[in-house]
């Protein structure tokens, strides 16, 4: 019975709160005067993975899929410090080249911190093969580790493949903090 009386008054409260909160869309006319401002984006780290010496190219029907795997690497932090290394053998690189040459980026790697625990890294993004691609990265941290304030951060990279080895720098809105 109570919950019945009051509902009603929790329904309105909550209606006349989020119309009042809510911001209008700007319109195409004020944003030609005041275009929006592109966010700031801080340098996480940097990393060389060396790639496996072939990749298996498998036409099929969304493209040419692309496969190769990592033998190792390395990463460094926003201050230039070596944080992680790239665990040989556990992960892979696949993608599909589409019928206007765009490389469609699905990598996954397996790093080990300095700190000696691990992290699962998934790259997704478009780009050309053998020239600069865009993606976004999701980690998977150790919430243990001392890096475990990337499992929270949104971010996006570019990278290059260049005689057996993809380098990449990595940004966030966030400044890391470790």
């Amino acid at each position: 019975m109570l919950l019945n009386s009051i509902f009603p008054a929790v329904f309105i409260a909550l209606s006349l709160f989020t119309r009042s909160t809510i911001s209008t869309p700007v319109s195409p006319a004020t944003r030609q005067l005041n275009p929006p401002t592109p966010p700031t984006l801080h340098h996480v780290f940097s990393g060389d993975v060396n790639l496996t010496p072939s990749i298996i190219s498998i036409p099929g029907p969304f493209g040419v899929r692309v496969s190769g795997g990592f033998t190792g690497g390395s990463l460094t932090d926003y201050q230039h410090n070596a944080f992680a290394t790239v665990v040989a053998d556990q992960g892979a690189e696949n993608g599909i080249v589409d019928g206007n040459s765009n490389l469609h980026i699905d990598a996954r790697i397996t790093i080990q911190f300095a700190d000696n625990k691990y992290a699962y890294m998934q790259f997704q993004g478009v780009g050309i093969l053998s020239q600069e691609n865009h993606f976004f990265v999701k980690i998977e941290a150790d919430t243990s580790s001392t890096y475990a304030s990337l499992n929270g951060m949104f971010l996006i990279g570019h990278s290059i493949i260049a005689n057996g080895v993809l380098s990449f720098d990595i940004f966030s809105p966030t400044q890391p903090t470790w």
